[in-house]
């Protein structure tokens, strides 16, 4: 069996990745969402997981945060720090063999900028209300890092490092046959990003002191892009990168065909479906059976111009694809653009009319979400 499960996860991303022995699949956990995931649909998945497996504790072979905003990692926060609490009683659940963490020192190092974005040596963040979306993700990825070092957890192995492209750790094999090829972050661009982000911190510092804006693309950009064959099936788990690095990158590994092209069984898009991360050319070099999109409307997300990009992609292809959202279109939030913007409804009657329009037009395929009461869309693949 080779199933994914994404978990209603609000504005960010929790994925279970099981497959093998459905009786007692192996299982993988890629990004933890933002705060109230745990609690609402992390913890009692694994639970469940966990009463199925009694009297053995799960075991997870790989936990990755695709990078460390605070809509993909708090939740494994939650986790890390349940597991501290229980290291030294009967009471811990579960085990992880490898975590895959890419922190704000490992990307950018101890430099004068990182110094500032801390307020100083030795202080918290210090940043302002325009920055503290950052500022916590910066602090959320150290304490990982700590609590995954308390844990004596085996962090970025087998790499050197950083989990990276293009390098020669990039091709990684778990148990059981599942493969991953690692196509982003690259050395290259993390060098650049390193760069960029100094710049920027240091002028935004200057400019406003420890209080500073920092735009969270430079972590989006530095997102862990895993490509997984399991069991025959393909699946690309993109975290928030671009797709025009992600092509790049897929092409340097000497992974798309003659055509230029990688088919795929499933494909979650990148950064909960903004079309800031997405193109039809990127829609066309991983055409997909499934589709997953994780979000619940927040910044706008997922965008309805990403799905006239999905279907313009598509054309007159006609094999089946399904696309599956994590929360029904009806319930996504109320959004703005900017700060102090009064928010305006998602608009869902604009993406049905699309969805109509693609219907009438022929294309053959489905969208799933789950019911009011489920925690996760489920995808098997077998």
């Amino acid at each position: 069996m080779v199933r994914v499960e994404a978990l209603r996860a609000k504005q960010g991303d929790c994925l279970l990745l099981l497959y093998g022995d459905p009786s007692q699949p192996r299982v993988s956990l890629i990004d933890g969402g933002p705060r109230g995931v745990w609690r609402d649909a992390l913890q009692p998945r694994l639970a469940q997981l966990r009463t199925e497996r009694a009297p053995e504790r799960l075991a997870i072979d790989l936990m990755m945060v695709s990078h460390i905003d605070d809509d993909h990692i708090d939740g494994l926060i939650q986790l890390t720090g349940l597991l501290k609490e229980q290291r030294d009683s009967d009471d811990s659940f579960l085990d992880v063999d490898v975590l895959w963490h890419n922190s704000f020192d490992d990307l950018f190092g101890e430099t004068d900028a990182t110094v500032a974005a801390a307020g100083g040596p030795g202080k918290e963040p210090g940043f302002s209300d325009g920055g503290s979306f950052a500022a916590t993700s910066v602090n959320q990825g150290q304490t990982l890092r700590d609590n995954a070092a308390a844990l004596a957890l085996n962090v970025n192995g087998p790499f050197d490092g950083l989990v990276r492209a293009g390098v020669d750790q990039s091709v990684v094999k778990l148990p059981d046959g599942l493969t991953i090829t690692v196509l982003g972050p690259e050395e290259k661009q993390l060098r650049e990003l390193h760069e960029a982000w100094d710049k920027q911190l240091m002028k935004e510092h200057k400019k406003f002191g420890p209080a500073a804006y920092l735009d969270d693309s430079f972590s989006n950009l530095a997102s862990i892009v895993a490509l997984i064959q399991v069991e025959g099936h393909t699946l690309l788990l993109t975290g928030d990168a671009r797709g025009d690095d992600i092509i790049r990158n897929a092409r340097a590994a000497g992974v798309l065909g003659t055509n230029d092209r990688l088919p795929l069984d499933l494909l979650k898009l990148p950064h909960h479906g903004s079309d800031r991360n997405v193109d039809v050319d990127f829609f066309e070099t991983f055409p997909a059976d499934h589709y997953v999109i994780s979000g619940d409307g927040s910044h706008g997300n997922p965008e309805v111009e990403t799905f006239r990009m999905l279907f313009a992609a598509r054309g007159d292809d006609a094999e089946h694809f399904t696309i599956h959202l994590t929360y029904d279109p009806a319930s996504y939030k109320p959004y703005s653009r900017r700060r102090r913007e009064p928010a305006k409804p998602y608009p869902v009657d604009q993406l049905r009319e699309v969805f109509a329009d693609q219907e009438a037009a022929g294309q053959d395929f489905d969208v799933i979400f789950p019911g009011p009461t489920d925690i996760s869309v489920s995808i098997d693949l077998t």
